[in-house]
């Protein structure tokens, strides 16, 4: 803020808040830095913007800027952004995964030949062999492709019917004063 306060009265007024805003590139920087904005989105802004940010920085409605003012909503835009960002990448999330249930479900709608709502183990071997449901499978899944092509009758037994887990002893609780070996 020293920068851009040109008076030395440890304030920006509007003047040498928006001079410093335009004309001043390390003030920028080092604002932008602060709030997670690119420097192209304030290169971007107009006049009447600026002063919207510098109104809205100007919580006591001094017509002026303190540093305590200055810094509290750099921190508030800052915040804004990584919550706009998170509930972006949430949404992108959320596309990846209707995406790979669509792909899924056109998989097993292709697979279910017969259309029983269900596979048997003959009919789900066929399909992991047949490339365009092995395809829609590899993609709704990020699994590799190698690992369809390389799969045989004993591997689509074990993938339908997966095994059960056995509990690990070493991970169940011990009772007061018992040691385990």
């Amino acid at each position: 803020m020293d920068e851009a306060d040109d008076d030395w009265s440890g304030e920006l007024d509007f003047n040498e808040f928006i001079q410093a805003l335009l004309n001043n590139p390390r003030f920028v920087r080092k604002v932008c830095l602060a709030t997670e904005v690119p420097v192209e989105e304030f290169k971007m802004m107009q006049v009447d913007d600026l002063a919207d940010l510098f109104d809205s920085l100007d919580t006591d409605f001094s017509g002026t800027v303190s540093f305590d003012e200055f810094v509290a909503g750099l921190i508030d835009i800052r915040k804004a952004r990584q919550f706009q960002k998170q509930e972006e990448e949430a949404f992108e999330a959320d596309m990846v995964i209707e995406a790979a249930l669509r792909d899924a479900s056109q998989a097993f709608d292709e697979a279910d030949v017969g259309f029983k709502g269900q596979l048997d183990l003959k009919t789900f071997t066929q399909a992991l062999k047949t490339p365009a449901v092995a395809d829609k499978i590899v993609y709704a899944t990020k699994l590799p492709d190698d690992n369809f092509d390389a799969m045989d009758e004993a591997a689509c037994v074990d993938l339908a019917n997966p095994r059960p887990r056995v509990p690990c002893r070493a991970f169940e609780p011990l009772e007061v004063g018992q040691v385990r070996w």
